[in-house]
C-alpha cells in the first residue's frame, strides 16, 4: 500500500497514521508513505511490488496518466 505520510492531529497535534495505513498494518501489508506521486519513482516501486491489481482509495493527490 502506497500511502500519504503520517500527519499531525488533535489537540497535542502528534503524529497519526491514516485509518488505511492501520487497516495495512493489521493485515501484515506492506505499507509505504509517499508524500508526492512522482512518476519514476512510482512506476519503479509499482514494477518492484508487481501487483494484480492496483486500487485508487481518497490518496488526495493527482495522479497522471501514463505517458
Amino acid at each position: 500500500m502506497i500511502t500519504q505520510p503520517d500527519r499531525p492531529r488533535g489537540r497535542g497535534k502528534h503524529l497519526s497514521a491514516s485509518p488505511m495505513k492501520d487497516a495495512a498494518i493489521a493485515a501484515s501489508s506492506p505499507c509505504i508513505n509517499q508524500k508526492k506521486y512522482r512518476p519514476p519513482e512510482a512506476r519503479n516501486l509499482l514494477q518492484q511490488l508487481a501487483p494484480d491489481c492496483i486500487v485508487i482509495i481518497a490518496y488526495g493527490q493527482i495522479i497522471p496518466a501514463p505517458c
